[in-house]
């Protein structure tokens, strides 16, 4: 049971002080950038992550369970898993990008950033 509460508060004050940068660098980034630009990264940054999702394809939780049921083919699962990511990646490229070129076809600032947001979390 010691253990049990021990791992609780260690991972209670991970979050915690996780949240605390969070925060502190979300308000120090919008401060900086002021409203308009803020608002044009934050716009970026809600595309890439909703979009985002699609690239791991909810694998995370199998390719764990597989490997430790099946730790013979691990290199088989590992590989079939990558190329499903790289499949997913493409998929974020497109579905972040095409939209994002015919919205904002003017605004070259806005691409720029939706392209560093999906570098950035697949990079």
């Amino acid at each position: 049971m010691k253990k049990l509460i021990a791992n609780f508060s260690w991972l209670t004050v991970d979050r915690i002080v996780r949240l605390g940068i969070n925060l502190f660098i979300v308000g120090w980034i919008a401060r900086y950038l002021g409203k308009a630009q803020d608002g044009l990264f934050n716009y970026s940054m809600s595309l890439t992550i909703l979009v985002s999702a699609i690239a791991s394809l909810g694998t995370n939780n199998i390719i764990i369970r597989e490997i430790v049921n099946h730790a013979e083919k691990k290199d088989q699962i590992l590989s079939s898993a990558f190329i499903m990511r790289q499949i997913g990646g493409i998929l974020v490229i497109i579905l972040s990008v095409i939209p994002v070129m015919i919205i904002n076809s003017e605004d070259s600032l806005t691409r720029l950033l939706v392209f560093y947001r999906i570098d950035d979390l697949h990079g």
